[in-house]
């Protein structure tokens, strides 16, 4: 999408044009008279969506149906609030790409319902969805699908409005044959399909095969079109449960979580998202790549939302992943086990010492405890010898006290750096005077540092001057 459309959506709140900062409001279209307030305003992701309409998107979509608008109009206008200077060659080619990005979009929207219309009609694909547990309501909420190779008959055949196969092949939904050139064949064919659904738009589709014992893909995804969001992103709110792929969200869905999912390879892309969270539980997979996997979203979401509490669901009875969990424990008895197992999730200082299986891993919790009020710090240091075994409390809290000096003595360069002073000009000759100032607001701790440091300088006149700096 052009450059300056994403300004615009950066910079006008879509609060802005409807006048509201509030999450639920009457339908601001003049063809729906909404005496009940049937409107989702995202003021996090900059969306809106009516529900009885079936309408929305983003601001551009906002002016459009609201107010008649041509897109180049909007642009215009969108532009003006925002500050930027749009030329003509900018304006057409911002239109250009966001008309072809539309036609996109509806070509995905086809697919999605070809592909579900193909499932409930394919006794294959319902049986393998079944075996994971799906019900056919779960199926029917999520527009499940199947891909059977026909897409490209099934478009030729339709009489589609103001989008065609050039608008398929330029999403990836359908691919140039080589063997046969001017002929098209099905990207996903034959998979299990995931549509990425977001109030009611289909922004993405995936392709899960069923046969595992081919050298195909276990997943693929469109090329073409970014994956910018969460599998059920908007269920984000104040509580989430995180999963790792399509079948252990789809699962916790249907078990009534507030539960989103990473997708794609490149793990998570968007942890910013989740920056109003206040409690996150992540239930990744089992393996040693799943753990890893879920140790990198805490410190990613952590870094955009430090004061969320984070917890480990530990999966039991040897399950690798949610779905098999569910599988092996659904039915009498569920809720009870279900309840135990999230009463048992660990913070993340637990769930790393839970996982160390050698020394070398301790750098990864020094920070964790060192952050640790003192009195609880050994407490930690205990779990960490009684973890690894074979080592003793005392080399632990001796590895943990050089930790404690290495920080100190980097805390000092920084500092001196950060003054413009030169590191090797600090005498060591323990002369450094450190005063801490710690304020507390809303339970935050905040500590200001002034380090003095002995320094000798060369004036401009070649004197040598003495004195203390800060």
């Amino acid at each position: 999408m052009s450059d300056v459309i994403d300004q615009i959506k950066r910079l006008v709140p879509i609060g802005s044009l409807l006048n509201t900062t509030q999450k639920r409001i009457p339908c601001p279209l003049p063809s729906h008279p909404d005496k009940k307030p049937s409107c989702d305003v995202d003021h996090n992701l900059n969306l809106w969506h009516c529900w009885p309409c079936d309408l929305g998107g983003s601001v551009f979509d906002l002016l459009m149906h609201r107010d008649g608008m041509t897109f180049a109009n909007a642009l215009k206008s969108l532009a003006d609030i925002a500050g930027i200077q749009l030329d003509a060659d900018r304006g057409k080619e911002a239109t250009r790409r966001w008309e072809s990005q539309k036609r996109i979009e509806a070509a995905m929207a086809y697919a999605a319902d070809y592909y579900h219309r193909t499932l409930l009609e394919h006794k294959g694909g319902l049986k393998y969805l079944e075996s994971r547990g799906f019900t056919l309501e779960t199926i029917k909420r999520l527009k499940l699908g199947f891909s059977d190779g026909n897409l490209v008959l099934s478009v030729k055949k339709a009489s589609l409005d103001g989008f065609g196969i050039d608008d398929f092949v330029a999403a990836g939904l359908l691919k140039a044959s080589e063997r046969k050139p001017g002929t098209h064949y099905d990207y996903f064919d034959p998979r299990i399909i995931f549509p990425l659904l977001y109030r009611g738009r289909v922004l993405n589709l995936s392709g899960r095969q069923t046969d595992l014992s081919t050298r195909e893909a276990k997943y693929l995804h469109l090329k073409n079109v970014d994956v910018d969001h969460f599998y059920n992103e908007q269920a984000i709110s104040k509580e989430v449960w995180l999963f790792e792929g399509h079948p252990d969200t789809v699962t916790a869905i249907q078990c009534d979580l507030p539960a989103v999912g990473v997708i794609g390879t490149g793990g998570m892309k968007h942890p910013e998202k989740l920056a109003g969270c206040q409690k996150i539980y992540i239930c990744g997979d089992a393996d040693r790549a799943g753990i890893t996997a879920v140790d990198k979203w805490a410190q990613a979401i952590l870094s955009h939302n430090a004061t969320c509490e984070i917890l480990f669901v530990t999966l039991t009875g040897g399950a690798k992943d949610f779905n098999e969990w569910y599988l092996a424990n659904r039915g009498q008895g569920f809720a009870e086990k279900f309840r135990a197992m999230t009463e048992a999730a660990k913070n993340l200082i637990d769930f790393r010492i839970g996982h160390l299986t050698n020394s070398e891993q301790l750098v990864k919790i020094w920070p964790l405890i060192n952050a640790l009020p003192v009195l609880q710090q050994d407490f930690y240091l205990n779990k960490v010898k009684a973890q690894l075994g074979g080592i003793s409390i005392k080399l632990v809290r001796r590895e943990f006290k050089e930790y404690q000096e290495r920080q100190k003595l980097s805390e000092r360069a920084a500092l001196a750096n950060a003054g413009n002073l030169d590191c090797q000009e600090i005498e060591e000759t323990g002369a450094i005077k450190v005063n801490m100032f710690t304020r507390f607001e809303k339970n935050q701790a905040f500590a200001s540092i002034c380090v003095y440091a002995p320094v000798t300088r060369t004036d401009e006149e070649g004197n040598t001057v003495r004195n203390r700096e800060h």
